[in-house]
């Protein structure tokens, strides 16, 4: 099932993941019903920082920036009038995270579209509104937390090997 978002910009909803995408460019941003909630989480935050872009008075620049789940932000800046879903990557350099050519920039209208078409993206797919988001489990474990004690585990001399 698919959701025209603007101009050859479409929504599609498949029984895994929803995939936004520009059948001009190719280009697309592939969402897990864990990063749809993060994403429909921040909403409100997203509108404020568009509607901050669009004033016209001397308004501080707009720095908006979210994890939504695996590699992937949704971004809006001053002077880039796009509400950017994109993947990132960490530089080997500096270490600190930067976009990558996977992901898309919906302009504000077909933002604006996306978000009016969540009630009808969520009838088909009625699992969206239950997502649980792994933060709010309690039994979730955080990754670098497990690897530092399977490195411990490691480290420690163990009682099965003979000396």
């Amino acid at each position: 099932m698919s959701f025209e978002l603007g101009e050859k910009r479409v929504i599609v909803v498949d029984e895994k993941n929803l995939l936004i995408r520009d059948e001009r460019t190719r280009k697309f941003a592939n969402l897990t019903p864990q990063r749809w909630a993060r994403l429909l989480e921040c909403r409100e935050q997203v509108n404020a920082a568009i509607e901050d872009i669009l004033k016209k008075d001397d308004a501080p620049p707009v720095n908006f920036k979210r994890h939504i789940g695996g590699a992937w932000f949704i971004s809006v800046q001053t002077g880039i009038w796009c509400v950017d879903i994109r993947k990132h990557y960490k530089a080997m350099d500096t270490g600190e995270m930067r976009p990558s050519r996977t992901g898309i920039g919906l302009r504000i209208r077909e933002w604006r579209n996306l978000i009016e078409t969540t009630v009808t993206i969520e009838v088909p797919r009625p699992d969206l509104v239950n997502v649980v988001l792994c933060y709010l489990q309690e039994d979730h474990q955080n990754q670098e937390g497990l690897l530092s004690l399977l490195l411990l585990l490691l480290l420690l001399p163990s009682p099965l090997v003979s000396k």
